[in-house]
């Protein structure tokens, strides 16, 4: 695996700073996994630790996303979001991840990476349609399980399980479609989901695998409850419509890691 090599030709330059931090990983990651191994590099760069080697020819961002589970980098999700309000033949393939037209519809993008064995599905957001303004209220109501859109997000990930049956599932949702993703997550239709500005409650709860990107000026997500590796961007207007877009995913550094329970910026 190519997050092996990175290892081979990069060495730690302090090794007691690395094994310390090491040492608080096992303590709070009982398994190997991606979030273990992106935690000990954050938190050793964060504490003044410093690699030395050759660098591979691939960055770490890609190795790790080709470890199963674990994120995507800033420029992948705002670049996944945004494409999920898009018609199909809009629609361009980022990196390895590859647009497949066959299951994606108006309400989603399935996004897929053969090389490291991960889709990506982006649910879309409101559209101004009196039916998803009615799915709105049904969220509200606590009834938002028996709405049409749920039942279709719900049918498309089924589809898209089948047709990749060895694949990591990542879902991103904006706004409205957070409860999607949350609802596919608690029903474990997904490995990970990952909510720009999600519509959230005060009696919603998130799981370890979730991670919220937010505006500080977007007035939608105010109740969704801030946990580690979540991303809070500060406001550039006063504008609430402006802070509850997509868009909001283009002030990150396009290279900053986000997932798995942990965000850090990492070089290619």
């Amino acid at each position: 695996m190519i997050y092996i090599l990175y290892i081979v030709y990069m060495s730690v330059v302090d090794t007691d700073l690395y094994n310390e931090v090491k040492a608080e990983a096992d303590k709070k990651y009982s398994k190997p996994s991606a979030y273990k191994s992106g935690w000990v590099v954050k938190t050793y760069k964060e504490r003044g630790g410093k690699y030395r080697g050759i660098k591979p020819k691939k960055g770490v961002v890609e190795a790790i996303e080709e470890v199963e589970g674990g994120g995507l980098n800033a420029k992948k999700i705002a670049h996944m979001s945004q494409s999920s309000y898009k018609k199909n033949k809009d629609v361009m393939n980022i990196g390895r991840y590859k647009i497949d037209k066959s299951l994606s519809n108006s309400e989603a993008k399935v996004f897929v990476n053969s090389t490291s064995g991960k889709v990506v599905i982006a649910n879309r957001g409101t559209n101004p349609t009196v039916k998803d303004w009615q799915n709105n209220a049904s969220l509200l109501l606590g009834q938002y399980g028996n709405t049409q859109r749920y039942k279709n997000a719900k049918d498309l990930q089924k589809k898209a399980l089948e047709k990749y049956p060895n694949y990591s599932f990542l879902n991103i949702g904006h706004s409205q479609s957070a409860k999607i993703t949350k609802m596919l997550n608690d029903e474990g239709l997904t490995s990970e989901i990952i909510n720009i500005n999600p519509a959230a409650l005060p009696t919603d709860r998130k799981q370890e695998n979730e991670t919220t990107i937010k505006s500080k000026g977007d007035i939608v997500s105010m109740y969704d409850k801030p946990k580690e590796g979540d991303v809070m961007i500060d406001s550039q207007s006063i504008n609430p419509i402006a802070e509850h877009k997509t868009d909001i995913v283009n002030r990150i550094d396009p290279k900053t890691y986000i997932g798995s329970g942990f965000s850090f910026w990492v070089e290619d």
